[in-house]
């Protein structure tokens, strides 16, 4: 009730469901989808994402594709989704946990190291943390201090997707420095679906979960 004059109606509008057992996992996703959004996801798997290199060992200007959303919300499923179809997310060994399967992602995380260390500087530098994201204004206050480790990664990067939820907060940064990065797929869970996750994987509770969904998206 508390957020509810903040949420979109589809949200809020949704009853339990005693039947399919699913109160609030459902999403009318059809009255978002454009005939040229099922068009792209059609011709995903035609699309080779194999970077191109020059003799030098450096990347060349292959876009880059960030993967983001709230925590919790299938960021790792997207990321993963589209590795298959050809997008690269780079190599294991510069992934986190080696993108091996974990408690909480069975397949991986699909999170490059050097991405999650710029966005993690970011947040922890500027008073928080992805649990206690901290103001816009202060991670804009920050620039200085990573611009040269995201001109860096866009230089180096062999990848063609990076994926981590942080890059909600810290996407303007990313955009003024990784001249590579072309598109942003975003990724929508039920807020409830969200708080729910979180409070059975990190015992946050209910009422943080949907604030911190507010605020990430």
């Amino acid at each position: 009730k508390k957020y509810q004059e903040q949420l979109p109606v589809s949200c809020t509008a949704l009853k339990p469901d005693p039947v399919n057992r699913a109160p609030f996992d459902s999403f009318p996703l059809n009255t978002l989808l454009q005939p040229k959004t099922y068009h792209y996801v059609f011709n995903l798997g035609k699309v080779s994402g194999a970077p191109q290199l020059h003799h030098s060992g450096k990347v060349m200007d292959n876009p880059i594709i960030a993967i983001t959303g709230m925590h919790r919300s299938g960021t790792s499923c997207i990321a993963g989704l589209l590795s298959k179809c050809g997008f690269s997310p780079g190599n294991a060994t510069d992934m986190l946990n080696a993108n091996q399967p974990q408690f909480d992602n069975r397949k991986g995380h699909f999170e490059n190291l050097d991405t999650v260390l710029i966005n993690n500087t970011l947040l922890t530098s500027a008073g928080g943390a992805w649990y206690n994201p901290p103001s816009p204004e202060a991670i804009a206050h920050l620039e200085d201090s990573v611009k040269d480790q995201i001109i860096r990664f866009n230089r180096t990067f062999q990848g063609s997707i990076i994926k981590d939820p942080r890059l909600c907060l810290t996407l303007d940064l990313w955009k003024k420095y990784c001249t590579r990065l072309k598109y942003v797929v975003i990724c929508f869970r039920h807020p409830l679906g969200v708080a729910s996750s979180l409070n059975k994987r990190n015992k946050l509770s209910i009422e943080i979960g949907l604030n911190l969904w507010y605020i990430y998206n």
